[in-house]
Order: C-alpha cells, then structure tokens, then sequence
C-alpha cells in the first residue's frame, strides 16, 4: 500500500520523471498504468522473479530481470552485531 501510495503521490508532485520499480506484485499494476498514462512518467520494472508479473509487464517502459547473483551478493550477512549485540536473519528468510 505505501508503494502504491508514494507512486501516485510522488508522481502528482512532479519529484521523479521515471519511476524504477524493484516488485513483481501485481497489485502496483493500477498506479503505474496510471503514472504512465495519465501522468506521463516513465516507468521501469527491476525484478529478480523468474516470470514476470504478465499485468506489470504491459506498462513497463523498460525491464530489467535482476541475476540471482547479484540478488545473492545484495543482502546482509545471516549475523550482524550492533551496540545491543548480535543478532541473526531469520531462517524463513534464507
């Protein structure tokens, strides 16, 4: 819902003229269509999923698919450490 929200928001307020978005979630599919037609903003898709989202795809004006390698050297380490001490990713997200 934020996404959806500061696409719109962002794009009324003339703070972007291409909107780069890192999703595959075909619920975006009305803000961007909307940013895009309506509101004349070019609109990019970055997505690591295999398939794409088919609706998304329609109003892209460009898409890049992201490598699972890149995806991979990306995230945090499974342990990190802070002033309140370590702490660990949660599996279900490995």
């Amino acid at each position: 819902m934020n996404l959806a929200s500061y696409i719109l928001t962002d794009a009324y307020d003339s703070l972007y003229d291409v909107a780069v978005i890192i999703s595959n979630d075909s619920d975006l599919e009305y803000p961007i269509s909307y940013v895009k037609h309506r509101l004349g903003k070019i609109v990019g898709l970055l997505n690591p999923h295999p398939h794409p989202s088919v609706v998304l795809m329609r109003h892209k004006d460009f898409y890049k698919q992201i490598r699972a390698s890149v995806l991979a050297a990306s995230q945090f380490p499974d342990q990190m450490s802070d002033s309140a001490g370590i702490f660990h990713c949660p599996a279900s997200w490995r």
